[in-house]
């Protein structure tokens, strides 16, 4: 029999469906990193997936999926956003480096011609910027990788041992006291919303490369031709433009590189 459950994550969204006995998948998982592990056992009387997707990175949609990966629930595969992929790696670069990269890119002139989008975060957006800067070789090199690039392998080996989080970062900082009375400003609440947001996504990157889960990375494309998926479940107005896992001795069994 098929289910469909609608979590009752209080804020934001975390849907369950399983096809009988044959595949599940969960999609987000709600605001509270802590609650959502003990709310999807209960509901669905599961402790794994088959396909877990984090849709975006608004706090009420990530910080459930967060919760699942930390409290040793299973996956076979994760989904995310592709355009976490535009400049990764200078997401995942140790938090003093990030946090400057951001200040400076905040407090610059240029900063005024960059727009928070309407669907995502503006990290997103600048990293989407950053990286049509780079070298397109490099983008299309990292478009065909079926393992982490070895850039950013490097960076979550150092991520999962960082003992410096941006709390601590930005209390030392200079900056620190001038950001605290201008939390209300534009450049100041679009700052806050780039860090929280680079630490959602530093954090499911490194789990997911602790445990060695499967990624596919999905672009939305609302008028191009969906690709991508698996047999069971396929995307309806988006793209797939890679997959990466950490070691290909460990992948889950019947994960296909090719389509």
């Amino acid at each position: 029999m098929d289910t469909f459950i609608a979590i009752p994550v209080a804020q934001g969204d975390a849907f369950y469906l399983r096809r009988g006995k044959k595949w599940s998948v969960l999609v987000d998982g709600g605001k509270s990193r802590s609650a959502l592990p003990d709310l999807f056992k209960k509901a669905t009387g599961a402790c794994v997936v088959d396909i877990l997707v984090c849709t975006h990175n608004d706090s009420d949609h990530a910080n459930g999926i967060i919760g699942f990966l930390e409290a040793g629930l299973e996956c076979k595969e994760i989904w995310l956003p592709g355009n976490w992929l535009s400049g990764l790696d200078k997401t995942l670069a140790p938090w003093p480096k990030l946090f400057d990269q951001l200040l400076k890119e905040v407090s610059s002139e240029n900063f005024d011609h960059i727009e928070e989008p309407k669907e995502g975060t503006w990290l997103e957006s600048y990293a989407s910027t950053i990286d049509s800067n780079d070298n397109d070789n490099e983008a299309d090199e990292v478009r065909i990788q079926n393992s982490w690039p070895s850039h950013l392998t490097e960076a979550l080996e150092r991520l999962e041992t960082e003992s410096v989080s941006f709390q601590r970062v930005i209390r030392t900082s200079p900056f620190f006291d001038l950001l605290l009375e201008k939390t209300s400003t534009p450049r100041a609440e679009i700052f806050w919303s780039a860090i929280k947001a680079a630490s959602r996504i530093r954090e499911i990157a490194k789990l997911d490369f602790h445990r060695t889960i499967p990624v596919r990375w999905f672009d939305f494309d609302a008028t191009g031709s969906p690709t991508g998926g698996t047999d069971n479940l396929q995307p309806q107005n988006a793209q797939e433009i890679t997959r990466t896992y950490s070691d290909p001795d460990l992948r889950c069994p019947g994960y296909a590189l090719g389509h």
